[in-house]
């Protein structure tokens, strides 16, 4: 199983992978496509900013709006260009975001959960590579402290963390 065991616990993503979420893996999601119609652009919004904002921060806020895991695409090993990394400009509009906050930033939790073990990953003979933004990825190794990786596909495209519970220093 990739996704949590019980029906009720909510997946958060980016809101592309709603749907599949929500209707082929029959898990409750934060967002899916559907938000136009559905009139929940405040909450891809939120979403977008727990993407971009730091590790705790980010966590935080997705598990105040319910969130149990948070699912994330990468294609840096297959070089799939339409990843998550790869809306992050995207997001930033859409939760407006000053443009100097819409790049990539290396402390965002979507970087984080996207190059957790990536660059002491040897792919092809380099180790940390990214080929879908053509990228030596640092080989220093990323700390996660508020998630924890449940899940990463064979080809790295799908991986899914559980978010930790909040800690008492907060």
């Amino acid at each position: 199983r990739i996704l949590p065991y019980t029906l009720s616990e909510v997946v958060a993503a980016w809101w592309d992978h709603g749907f599949e979420i929500a209707h082929l893996a029959r898990r409750p999601t934060l967002v899916d496509g559907s938000f136009a119609a559905g009139g929940n652009v405040s909450r891809v919004s939120v979403v977008a900013r727990a993407l971009l904002a730091d590790e705790a921060v980010g966590a935080a806020s997705l598990g105040d709006l319910g969130a149990a895991y948070i699912l994330v695409r990468f294609g840096g090993v297959t070089g799939d260009a339409s990843d998550d990394m790869s809306k992050m400009r995207w997001m930033g509009r859409i939760s407006s975001l000053a443009e100097k906050e819409r790049g990539l930033n290396n402390e965002s939790l979507l970087y984080k959960l996207s190059y957790y073990r990536f660059g002491q990953t040897a792919l092809d003979g380099y180790t940390g590579y990214d080929r879908a933004r053509d990228a030596k990825i640092s080989p220093e190794r990323i700390q996660l402290h508020r998630v924890e990786e449940v899940f990463t596909s064979e080809h790295w495209l799908v991986r899914v963390y559980r978010i930790l519970g909040q800690r008492e220093d907060d």
